[in-house]
């Protein structure tokens, strides 16, 4: 018995298709919607906050970006890594441009394989974590202070003629003679004299600092060349530690003009102040300012330079542990 139903039969020239076609359909206006929420609700944001805050940084990454594109295909990781510098634009952000990026893409190879996306299908992609991540460079301290001398000479000497952490020798050399008096200090602690564990406890402070001054050189190389960030700090023996989509807010410096960084660094309980310090070689620390707000603006640097500033909370006579960055001043 013959079916009733009619259809059309395929043409003599069809060819058939292993392409599995979406049955829903996307229409103007649910393509419109996601297109004006791209522009208006990630792009735009950027580009203005960007143009407002520093338009000389924005042109000066425009100019690398495009230079970079046509060498390696790489402008939209150079404009990712000005995002990550800017005081004004939190990771979180950038991590939601990265992902509208990739959205954007997929859905181009769906309609070029034939499949449409729908406005569910679209929230679907949006709701997918984040997997690009922020890099930052860490320090797995050992507790015993009979292998603190050991673990800091390591890496002085990965930092040492490295070149992927640029390092003056003479720094180095002075970050030799502090671990030196460490260690003396450290063998000392035999002879059980009353004094011994201060000082031993003191030259480490000294020691640690150089060790967080040649951390904070390492993680601005990474900054720079964050394809690379992985490898540079590994080299310097650090460890390397992945910052999530809710990361908490990481101690940073941005240009702001001319000899001008903007500061910025976590919060801290209510009543604690914040104290702010520069060094111009990594060994002499100047106290630069306190503030009761963790930001802080410095100014009259001198430009094509490199600097370090530290920071650290306080409240009485509680001081908090110091957190160095190293910066490059336009």
């Amino acid at each position: 018995m013959k079916s009733k139903r009619k259809g059309k039969r395929p043409s003599a020239g069809a060819k058939s298709s292993n392409v599995v076609i979406s049955p829903f359909r996307v229409s103007i206006f649910e393509r419109f919607y996601v297109s004006m929420f791209l522009i208006f609700g990630v792009f735009i944001p950027r580009v203005l906050n960007m143009l407002f805050h520093d338009f000389n940084s924005l042109k000066s990454i425009i100019v690398k970006s495009v230079q970079a594109f046509k060498k390696s295909g790489s402008m939209l990781h150079h404009l990712l890594v000005y995002l990550r510098a800017r005081i004004t634009v939190k990771n979180a952000d950038v991590m939601n441009l990265e992902k509208a990026f990739i959205i954007a893409y997929i859905v181009k190879k769906f309609r070029k394989a034939g499949i449409k996306v729908t406005t569910s299908q679209y929230l679907i992609l949006a709701s997918l974590p984040s997997v690009t991540q922020v890099i930052i460079a860490v320090m797995n301290e050992p507790v015993p202070y009979r292998e603190k001398g050991n673990f800091a000479l390591g890496i002085i000497n990965a930092c040492s003629d490295n070149p992927l952490i640029i390092v003056l020798p003479l720094l180095i050399t002075t970050y030799r003679t502090h671990l030196a008096d460490f260690n003396t200090a450290q063998a000392n602690m035999a002879t059980g004299a009353h004094a011994a564990t201060e000082i031993r406890n003191k030259a480490w402070i000294v020691v640690k600092h150089d060790l967080l001054n040649l951390m904070s050189v390492a993680q601005l190389a990474s900054d720079e060349d964050t394809l690379n960030g992985i490898e540079i700090i590994q080299s310097g023996n650090f460890k390397v530690k992945m910052v999530g989509k809710h990361e908490a807010h990481i101690f940073k410096a941005i240009t702001g003009g001319p000899g001008i960084m903007n500061i910025s660094a976590g919060g801290a309980p209510r009543g604690f102040l914040h104290d702010w310090y520069i060094s111009l070689d990594g060994v002499t620390w100047t106290m630069y300012l306190s503030t009761d707000v963790a930001k802080m603006i410095a100014n009259g640097l001198v430009p094509q330079t490199k600097v370090w500033f530290r920071h650290r909370t306080r409240k009485g006579t509680f001081f908090g542990e110091f957190e160095v960055i190293y910066v490059s001043v336009v």
